[in-house]
């Protein structure tokens, strides 16, 4: 597969994340879909920019992109926002499960985690942990759970603009914590999807994935590597979690191979690929498929 990477604008930190995605291919082991810098000879026009257009929450430079206008059927996005709207076929994180218009999305991965995490093998001894800002009801309750062996530390207070060190400082106490839990609690926050579910795998941890609405990549076991609990049960997780202590190291390994296998920077870019490439080039919104339309019939009177 042969694949242009595209943005909306051109500004420096539109690039840089055009950059991140050449670093994936950089490191992709597997090398089935390559970079095409000619976006006429791509098979998909991959636009990776959407959550960088807060002055534009309709993303209407999206819509009447050259490109766009161009090859219509070809463009796909990767959208991360935490609150997305349907503007082409792609991965969706955020997307909402069994939501209405989901034809053409996929779920998948961030294409770059907030902190980078890697498996530990010092026992864990707590046997569930949480870390992070209460950005959803459901992460209120989580902070009224009691277990002598878990640790629940809310960073509402915590700036993503503080100097750098205080930022390398609360990262190395997340990755500490992730390497003593058995079970790491992953409940949704502003949307259905969150980082700390991929850095949990990373770590070889078991992610407790707790978010009705998540959208799950496809292809995964994730019975197997993870465990699912509805938000209306948040009060039964202790007890649940020390059910399952038996079960932790196997859990543990799935979770481990499940990342090399799935989410890790040397298939990133594969299965990000793959995934859009499944998605339908069909066009519901009206004016597109008039674009594609007159293009067709442009065509046929150039005969």
């Amino acid at each position: 597969m042969k694949v242009a990477l595209a943005t909306i604008e051109a500004n420096l930190w539109n690039v840089a994340e055009r950059g991140l995605y050449e670093d994936l291919v950089a490191q992709d082991r597997i090398g089935a879909h390559v970079l095409e810098s000619d976006p006429a000879l791509a098979d998909l026009i991959l636009f990776v920019d959407l959550h960088q257009q807060p002055h534009d929450p309709e993303l209407k430079g999206l819509r009447s992109h050259p490109l766009v206008r161009r090859f219509p059927d070809r463009v796909r996005v990767m959208d991360i926002r935490d609150r997305p709207h349907w503007t082409f076929p792609g991965v969706y994180v955020s997307w909402t499960r069994g939501r209405r218009g989901s034809r053409g999305v996929e779920g998948g991965c961030y294409p770059r985690l907030l902190t980078a995490t890697q498996a530990s093998d010092v026992p864990p001894e707590l046997l569930y942990s949480f870390s992070g800002a209460l950005t959803h009801p459901v992460r209120e309750q989580l902070m009224r759970l009691q277990h002598p062996r878990a640790v629940l530390r809310d960073t509402s207070d915590q700036s993503p603009f503080a100097a750098q060190g205080a930022i390398a400082a609360s990262q190395e106490r997340y990755r500490s914590l992730l390497a003593r839990s058995r079970f790491v609690l992953c409940p949704r926050g502003h949307g259905p999807s969150t980082f700390r579910l991929f850095e949990t795998l990373s770590a070889g941890r078991v992610p407790v994935i707790i978010s009705d609405a998540w959208l799950a990549p496809r292809g995964v076991d994730w019975s197997t590597c993870s465990v699912r609990i509805e938000e209306r049960e948040v009060e039964k997780i202790p007890q649940l979690l020390e059910g399952l202590e038996p079960a932790w190291s196997d859990l543990a390994e799935s979770a481990r191979r499940v990342w090399a296998d799935h989410f890790a920077p040397d298939v990133r870019w594969h299965r990000i690929v793959d995934a859009v490439s499944r998605t339908s080039g069909r066009l519901p919104v009206p004016w597109l498929q008039h674009e594609v339309l007159r293009r067709r019939a442009l065509a046929i009177l150039r005969r």
